[in-house]
This record gives structure tokens, C-alpha cells and sequence, in this order.
């Protein structure tokens, strides 16, 4: 079976309009929402979600 290796990097003006800047910011909200999801998502949904 085939795989892919390769990695594309985004246009940088794109890069600097995006939420996940890079790929290390990624492995870090992803480690995190691995060893503590509860503080992880309360977070995310305190910082990203509004309520009415």
C-alpha cells in the first residue's frame, strides 16, 4: 500500500488569517485535548462558542 509523505505549506496569507497557525500549535491543542478533554473543550467553547 502506498503512502504519502509529502506536507504542502498554505499560502502565508492564509497561514496568518487561520486559527491553527501551525503544525506544532496543532500537536499542542491535539495533546491537550488528549490528556485533559474536560479543561480542553471547556475552553474551546468558552473562547469560541456564544450563547444566546
Amino acid at each position: 500500500m502506498m503512502r504519502e509523505e509529502r506536507t504542502f505549506q498554505p499560502p502565508e496569507k492564509l497561514s496568518r488569517r487561520a486559527y491553527i497557525r501551525s503544525p506544532e500549535q496543532y500537536d499542542k491543542m491535539y495533546d491537550e485535548s488528549i490528556k485533559n478533554p474536560e479543561k480542553f473543550w471547556s475552553a474551546q467553547a468558552r473562547e469560541n462558542l456564544d450563547w444566546f
